[in-house]
Parts: C-alpha cells; sequence; structure tokens
C-alpha cells in the first residue's frame, strides 16, 4: 500500500505520534504523499466506525467534511484499535495487580 511507504519515510525523517516535537517532518511530504496518508486515514475512519452520535455514519466522500481535529482524532483511535495498541491509565502504567504472562500463579 502506497501510505505505507510514505509512513516509513515519516518514521525514517524522525517522525513519531506521541512526541509533538517531531510532527514537522509531515510537511516534508509531498502533497500527494501527505494525501496518501489522508487517504488511508479515511479509510481507517469509515472501516471501523459502527455507530456514532454525529449523524449518518461516516463515507468516504463524507469523512472529509468532519473538523480536521476530529478527522485526526478517529484516524488515530480507529489506527491503534487496528494495530492493537492498548491503552493503559492516565500515567501510561498498566494495573500492577494484573498478570502479563500466561504462567500459573
Amino acid at each position: 500500500m502506497v501510505a505505507g511507504s510514505t509512513a516509513a519515510k515519516l518514521v525514517g525523517l524522525g517522525y513519531n505520534d506521541t512526541d509533538p516535537s517531531t510532527w514537522s517532518v509531515y510537511s516534508e511530504l509531498t502533497e500527494d504523499e501527505q494525501n496518501n496518508i489522508d487517504g488511508y486515514e479515511a479509510a481507517l475512519i469509515v472501516g471501523m466506525v459502527r455507530e456514532w452520535t454525529l449523524g449518518a455514519k461516516p463515507t468516504l466522500e463524507s469523512v472529509y467534511d468532519l473538523p480536521r481535529l476530529t478527522f485526526k482524532e478517529l484516524a488515530e483511535a480507529c489506527s491503534n484499535e487496528y494495530n492493537g495498541v492498548e491503552e493503559f491509565g492516565p500515567d501510561g502504567v498498566d494495573d500492577p495487580k494484573a498478570p502479563t504472562d500466561a504462567s500459573p500463579n
């Protein structure tokens, strides 16, 4: 997928989702590369959103009508879900009482 190679380029430029100081490298992408990322994110949103309170479910045409911040937050949430990223507590620390492996106690 073209978006995958663009994402790899971003990583190569030092981009890190969690570090705002690296976000400026996004501007080094060409317009086509930025569109590739946006298209991938739009497809994630459309493919993963089952219901919401914003009216009709998004389509590939309507998803771009969302406010940019809403689009990006939805895209990030859908990407995390798609990639199986687990969220932890507010400190980024998981529950210390929860088992971390499958071995019996």
